[in-house]
């Protein structure tokens, strides 16, 4: 076919190139407000951004990458369209944007691994925990040198890759290189989601608090299904006729970045939900366990603001107090003041009166019936004692 009936016959887009337009648009939007929404979060706390925050910043630049250079690869490269229709000029356009998208894919999927990898070791003070985390991190780093080193060899000269007329040029077998580099992204992404489950059906709430964690947590279960529908797009991958045969890969290569930095803005997204949804959001913060502390300044998900130390020799003999249970009100200690009271009134059909929290004596009558519970919190530079009134 000559180029000006090739031009021609490429001016508009087939299905599976407005396929890819459509979900290039339709993830990258929710995953770009999912990062503003964390950041946004992270201002209601008037918190300092950390290093996972930033982590999936970056995840979104490679993610918005990616998504250029299939959208580049679909207008230019002619995806949708069998090999045998497209001019030269389109095959070369093609190849560029298949090889740019790669390390773009995989930089967006390794910050997001860090990410969450990051913020397990905020919440899991734990140092057993923390050298696991370390070591995870550590492969997830390892494969993606790997990988960018791997496509800067993948041909010789590199250019060989859009260029066949190059004389003696030759290349790796780019089937096999790409499964393997799916393969292990999946093991990764595995480990990632298993990692934190025992730390957390160790900490000792309620079940139903577990299973919401968990459940949050547990999301990443959507991407390694994506993950593996990418592994059976690369397999029935045709090299020989890329721009038709790759509409599936470019697809869920470019779900799977979007959806994992999604997953990884989730924990940290309550404090947002609670701002603009307070009276609907109790239900999600008490599913979670979350809760705000007097000053609203620590990092990271309300669970991980607890401290929390799952089976650890210093927290195993404790249960921590409900809070619907047992409301308390904010408690400072200041410079001049060493103490103070939280009272808890009872049901109001037994108390027609509040008592005083400083005197602790009723505003009513004697012949009133009230129930009352107290607690003095006395603050020092040595220790803080808290006990019943």
């Amino acid at each position: 076919m000559d180029a000006r009936a090739s031009d021609t016959a490429t001016d508009k887009l087939r299905p599976g190139g407005v396929a890819i337009l459509v979900i290039c648009i339709i993830f990258l939007i929710p995953a770009a407000l999912a990062v503003i929404l964390r950041l946004w979060a992270r201002r209601i706390k008037r918190v300092h951004l950390i290093l996972n925050d930033y982590l999936i910043i970056a995840a979104l630049f490679f993610a918005i990458t990616e998504t250029v250079t299939l959208l580049l690869a679909v207008t230019k490269g002619k995806v949708g369209y069998h090999m045998t229709e497209l001019t030269a000029s389109e095959v070369v356009s093609l190849a560029k944007s298949y090889l740019a998208a790669e390390p773009s894919w995989v930089s967006a999927n390794t910050c997001v691994k860090l990410s969450i990898l990051h913020l397990y070791k905020q919440i899991f003070p734990i140092r057993k925990f923390r050298i696991v985390v370390y070591a995870v991190m550590l492969l997830v780093v390892a494969y993606w040198t790997s990988t960018i080193v791997r496509m800067f060899f993948l041909c010789s000269p590199l250019a060989f890759y859009w260029d066949k007329s190059i004389q003696g040029g030759t290349c790796l077998n780019t089937s096999a290189t790409s499964l393997s580099v799916s393969v292990i992204n999946l093991i990764l992404d595995l480990i990632v989601i298993a990692l934190p489950m025992p730390m957390l059906w160790g900490l000792q709430m309620a079940t139903s608090r577990k299973m919401g964690l968990t459940a949050i947590f547990g999301i990443g279960g959507v991407i390694c299904i994506i993950t593996i529908l990418r592994i059976v797009s690369v397999v029935n991958l045709d090299l020989n006729d890329l721009s038709y045969s790759g509409i599936d890969d470019a697809i869920w290569s470019e779900l799977e970045p979007c959806l994992g930095i999604i997953n990884a803005c989730l924990p940290v997204l309550p404090p947002v939900m609670s701002h603009i949804f307070h009276p609907a959001v109790c239900r999600w913060k008490t599913w979670t366990g979350s809760s705000n502390t007097a000053q609203g300044t620590r990092t990271g998900p309300p669970f991980a603001r607890q401290g929390l130390r799952a089976n650890d020799s210093e927290a195993k003999n404790f249960r921590r107090l409900e809070e619907d249970v047992y409301p308390l009100t904010s408690v400072s200690f200041g410079g001049g003041q060493n103490h103070a009271d939280a009272v808890a009134h009872g049901r109001s059909d037994l108390a027609s009166g509040y008592p005083d929290a400083r005197s602790g004596r009723a505003t009513h009558g004697s012949d009133d019936i009230m129930v009352m519970k107290g607690w003095q919190v006395q603050s020092s530079s040595a220790d803080k004692v808290g006990h019943s009134v």
